[in-house]
């Protein structure tokens, strides 16, 4: 029988040359059931990525030019050195980052503005990602987009041959719906990008393959179920005042704006035929506005123990703060798996712009 040419790969079974035990995995102690967890441990053995001196490698972290050009680089095995590579940008000298960043000019995976500068420090968002991707493994993008799948990717974009090309061989965790093109990469996500992209070079195969009900290396992933809620995580990501706070102060500023919510409705009352809530008590959420309410579509969970608003906060791994397009607050609670369990409030802005003409690595 002749060897099929894809990779299959189930929640539980890694198939292919590049499994990996977790006995013999990188040790990083909040990737555990992460949907990108098989990615980030292969890399992390293999030295291509690396974690904090906490121990965590933060898998829903953002990462910047700097980061993604060293590894796009541990992950060919290359070994660049400041004395060869250096000087490349004007604001790419001898910094630690220099020569992994020079290395990639050189080869053409990356490139700079036109005002001359690289922008190390600036976050690379999904479609810069991809690009930058394909271009360290040397795979060719399409000429031109003909078959895509995606309602937010313009078959007339710069990156749309990159997007075809990379979804065409399986090495996106979205396959359909909306991209987030403007959405911040994560650790996680290039993780598991150059994770397919390793697996089908190794094998020989043509395509990654997932099963139908999952998405990502260890079975999770964004189930398109999820797709609505998960557009709350790419505007997080894609918002330039994007925070992530630790559970105490994600906790503080929920009970600020609930607070502050709870006020402008009792202002509100005031001046309205309804009576205001008794003194000392506060109105429930049933009271609150639908724009001020919080969801009540499943990605807050109930209480087993059958009450508490902020049952979300047992379950809950990452804490994000940002501003929307209507300059409001916005809190996410993000489980370990990457999904949202929790926002604040209900109704917010749209996704920050597109990638503009002049991005650097976005444009050709």
């Amino acid at each position: 029988m002749r060897p099929s040419p894809y990779i299959r790969f189930t929640a539980f079974t890694v198939v292919g040359l590049l499994s990996v035990s977790s006995a013999a995995a990188a040790s990083f102690k909040d990737i555990s059931g992460h949907r990108n967890q098989t990615a980030i441990q292969y890399l992390g053995d293999k030295g291509v990525i690396g974690g904090y001196s906490d121990g965590t490698f933060k898998p829903l972290s953002t990462i910047n030019r700097a980061e993604l050009a060293k590894i796009l680089v541990a992950a060919t095995d290359a070994n660049p050195t400041v004395d060869q590579y250096h000087d490349c940008f004007s604001d790419v000298m001898n910094q630690w980052f220099a020569p992994y960043v020079c290395y990639a000019k050189e080869k053409d995976w990356v490139a700079g503005y036109s005002d001359g500068t690289f922008r190390p420090e600036q976050s690379v968002n999904t479609v810069e990602a991809i690009k930058m991707i394909l271009n360290a493994q040397g795979i060719t993008a399409v000429a031109s987009a003909t078959d895509n799948t995606y309602s937010d990717v313009d078959d007339t974009a710069w990156y749309a041959p990159y997007v075809e090309t990379a979804n065409g061989k399986g090495l996106l965790e979205t396959a359909r719906g909306k991209l987030g093109i403007a959405a911040r990469m994560t650790r996680g996500g290039v993780a598991e990008t150059i994770y397919r992209v390793l697996s089908i070079k190794s094998s020989g195969a043509t395509r990654f393959e997932v099963q139908e009900s999952s998405q990502g290396s260890s079975g999770g992933g964004r189930g398109f179920a999820q797709e609505d809620l998960q557009q709350y995580l790419d505007v997080a990501n894609a918002a330039s005042d994007r925070e992530e706070l630790t559970k105490e102060e994600f906790q503080t500023e929920l009970a600020s704006l609930e607070k502050a919510a709870r006020g402008a409705i009792s202002l509100r009352d005031q001046h309205s035929s309804r009576p205001a809530p008794p003194s000392g008590t506060p109105p429930n959420f049933g009271q609150m506005s639908s724009r001020m309410a919080p969801p009540d579509d499943g990605s807050r969970p109930e209480s087993k123990s059958g009450g508490g608003s902020q049952d979300f906060l047992t379950t809950a791994s990452t804490y994000l703060k940002y501003t929307d397009a209507n300059d409001q607050t916005v809190l996410l609670a993000i489980d370990v798996d990457g999904k949202v369990i929790m926002k604040w409030p209900r109704a917010f802005g749209g996704h920050r712009g597109a990638p503009s003409n002049d991005t650097g690595d976005a444009a050709e």
